[in-house]
């Protein structure tokens, strides 16, 4: 429960003073994608510049671990806002991975993002959140992955996490 908490107030310091003014003027499901991207990679220790982040264009099930069965494209506004939030690439998943009879790898980029589409419901929205990876050069040729469902409140016109369900981690 200590952690849990721990983890939930790393994920509030990682919303930006101007977030709040700009959330007035997105639309909440971009909001809500953005936020719980943003908690993903703080809960994954991946906050920081230099990534090569690519954004998977297709909705993944919200009850799937990891989030790799396409339902969809999302829609092109929230991908291009996650883009300019995240200065990353948007393009189909398997246009980054390879695989061969050893695993499978990122090509070309650090982390692979997934979503579903965000279930907005007045002042509470969910999301699924996979963040992919390669392991570590040379050492295994294998993709590391981990699924969270994102539960946000509004609070004071700003989203926020309240809960974090974790859905698969490999």
């Amino acid at each position: 429960m200590i952690v849990r908490l721990v983890v939930l107030a790393a994920f509030a310091a990682v919303t930006l003073p101007a977030d709040l003014k700009s959330q007035d003027r997105v639309a909440p499901e971009s909001v809500v994608e953005r936020t719980a991207v943003q908690a993903a990679l703080a809960q994954a220790g991946l906050v920081g510049s230099g990534l090569r982040i690519v954004i998977d264009p297709n909705a993944v099930d919200p009850d799937e671990a990891p989030g790799k069965t396409a339902i969809g494209l999302r829609n092109t506004g929230r991908s291009e806002y996650l883009r300019q939030s995240f200065a990353a690439t948007v393009r189909p998943r398997v246009e980054f991975i390879s695989c061969d009879k050893r695993g499978c790898e990122l090509r070309n980029a650090d982390l692979m993002i997934s979503l579903s589409n965000p279930q907005v419901a007045g002042d509470e929205a969910s999301i699924s959140v996979t963040i992919e990876r390669s392991g570590r050069k040379g050492l295994s040729k294998r993709l590391y992955y981990e699924t969270n469902r994102f539960h946000l409140k509004r609070v004071g016109g700003a989203w926020k996490v309240d809960r974090v369900e974790q859905l698969g981690i490999a």
